[in-house]
């Protein structure tokens, strides 16, 4: 059997230290069974740390090596008690000899304090090798500095833990501001969803009813004229059924008395000749107008009128001679472009134009859209915080800062979103109602609306989308 008298033989080679529940491989070696079990764990390959051969835990699971496991148990213990031992000698030796301050090498008494070392010391020891060209203090000096020291460094613990304290106080008001906001935007949108849901439940029975009562009044019509064709149906069976029956008759009298005596069928063929109706078939009329194919457009039409807040109505100003503006204020155009909207044209080269909504924004919340059409170089935003379009490459300029950003096709229309007290501009397609890119301005003065078309001969305006 073999001997396991070193420390080593009992130490795990995983963890380097004795061993702890120790189990047995396969191939014969030995460790403890958290390591092990962590070892085979972390690596892909199943394999001994020490041998590398193949462990399959799923055959042969991890067996106690119970003689290593006692052989451990002994070594701790008999280390244990030589610590204790220790711990009953030498300690009290040192712990006199601090109590009496008397040097552990020379034993004189510790009257200096090497500032250099940060340490202790005696006469003895500050003329020593092992000290040269150290600075030193008197015990009681070196005391009093290193005082003033930690009490001022304390000062600058205790105001740094204020501070922090009120950094965490101000940071769990913020942290209940934002649940409390998010309750608050919980509320609104369930309300203003609601207010939605109710409008379209009430134009929903409201064309269900158009629907039913135009389908009543078809109806009605149909069953007026079934009505009619039934009774003439019917007499006219009644007729054919009473020709048959005398057509049956053989007796030559009685069948002329039958023609022509009473309510002779003579009788009964000239009054339903006389009453014969212009029969018709009413055909369905049903029709509901749009609702029948653009029923979701049209709501959303009706939707508009009721939805609040709207988009800003935005009105275009410019002081550029180059820039024209349509009569209703909402569109933007170089002066040099044709007249197919009703816009002079000019003999000059086109220059790039630069316009402002008249209206500024200095608080709240305000949304805008601008139709770009084909324009193939615009700018959109505030004056400074806008987002560009040209050669086919978008970016945000923020802060005198330019950066691209990535985007999919091309945009038609582009939605802006202000808010004025956190100093966000966030920047939509409008089209899909997509976020693009939100970016936070420094500028502090109230700001207007930014539209910039650049020298490049498009002859299509931006417009400013009114609902």
């Amino acid at each position: 059997m073999a001997s396991f008298s070193n420390s080593e033989d009992l130490t795990c080679s995983v963890c380097l230290s004795l061993f702890t529940d120790p189990v047995i491989l396969f191939c014969g070696h030995s460790f403890c069974r958290e390591c092990i079990s962590s070892f085979l764990s972390s690596h892909s390959q199943q394999c001994c740390p020490q041998c590398r051969s193949e462990v399959s835990l799923e055959k042969t699971p991890l067996t106690t090596n119970h003689a290593l496991k006692s052989l451990a148990e002994r070594k701790n213990i008999k280390r244990f008690m030589i610590t204790r031992l220790l711990c009953h000698t030498i300690a009290p030796a040192r712990l006199l000899l601090v109590n009496e301050s008397l040097c552990f090498e020379h034993e004189e008494k510790l009257k200096l304090f090497c500032v250099t070392d940060q340490q202790l010391v005696c006469i003895i020891c500050r003329d020593g090798e092992k000290h040269e060209g150290h600075k030193f203090k008197p015990v009681k000096e070196a005391a009093e500095s290193m005082k003033k020291d930690f009490q001022a460094f304390l000062q600058t613990i205790s105001a740094e833990i204020s501070a922090a304290e009120e950094r965490a106080k101000t940071q769990n008001e913020e942290i209940t501001k934002t649940k409390e906001k998010s309750q608050k935007l919980m509320s609104q949108i369930s309300s203003q969803f609601q207010e939605m849901h109710e409008f379209l439940q009430k134009r929903e029975a409201e064309i269900k009813n158009e629907l039913r009562l135009k389908e009543n009044e078809e109806v009605e019509k149909m069953n007026q004229s079934a009505s009619e064709i039934e009774t003439f149906l019917s007499g006219k069976k009644e007729m054919k059924e009473k020709i048959e029956s005398a057509l049956e008759v053989t007796n030559t009298e009685r069948f002329l008395k039958m023609c022509t005596e009473g309510e002779s069928l003579l009788k009964t063929k000239g009054t339903i000749q006389q009453k014969t109706p212009n029969l018709s078939v009413v055909n369905s009329s049903l029709y509901i107008g749009p609702y029948e194919s653009h029923l979701q457009f049209f709501v959303w039409k009706e939707m508009l009128q009721v939805i609040k807040p709207k988009p800003e109505q935005l009105s275009i100003t410019s002081q550029s001679a180059d820039a024209i503006i349509s009569q209703d204020g909402r569109s933007l155009r170089s002066a040099c472009q044709q007249c197919d909207y009703g816009y002079e044209q000019h003999k000059y080269n086109p220059q790039p134009v630069t316009a402002f909504s008249k209206d500024l924004f200095t608080s709240g919340q305000h949304y805008w859209e601008v139709d770009v059409g084909q324009n193939n170089s615009w700018r959109l935003g505030l004056r400074g915080n806008f987002m560009k379009y040209t050669g086919g490459k978008y970016t945000i300029f923020t802060n005198n800062v330019e950066k691209n950003v990535r985007l999919t096709g091309q945009i038609k229309k582009l939605g802006s979103y202000l808010n004025c007290s956190t100093k966000q501009l966030s920047f939509y397609d409008a089209n899909h109602m997509k976020l693009i890119v939100t970016v936070t301005y420094q500028s502090s003065k109230p700001g207007a609306a930014y539209f910039h078309i650049e020298d490049t001969g498009d002859q299509f305006p931006l417009t400013v989308c009114w609902y």
